[in-house]
């Protein structure tokens, strides 16, 4: 994070100088650590949301190299063309979805 230091509220400063003085450098910086770890643990998660994008990207990921297999193995062309615009919309919305939710974290 960056803050302009013109810009910083004098409660603010004094509660940075506070915290990384000597004798709180070490506590500072463990709880920093702590803060980072459960922050990346969290987001790695994901909300059920997320989750459920993921799972419909990767269904949808699956039945389109599906439907290439198809196609190569001499399917109608325009069945299976129908059948990967469904997929494509269905994943181009989740995908959309899917960064809608990450930018709100």
């Amino acid at each position: 994070m960056y803050l302009r230091e013109d810009t910083t509220p004098p409660r603010l400063d004094r509660w940075i100088a506070h915290a990384f003085t000597p004798d709180r450098l070490t506590t500072t910086l463990t709880a920093l650590a702590h803060a980072t770890a459960a922050a990346a643990k969290a987001a790695a998660a994901g909300t059920p949301d997320e989750d459920q994008a993921r799972r419909t990207l990767k269904e949808c990921d699956k039945r389109l190299a599906r439907y290439r297999a198809a196609l190569a193995a001499g399917a109608d062309p325009t069945v299976v063309t129908q059948w990967i615009s469904a997929d494509a919309t269905t994943s181009a919305a989740w995908s959309v979805r899917s960064n809608i939710l990450r930018a709100r974290t």
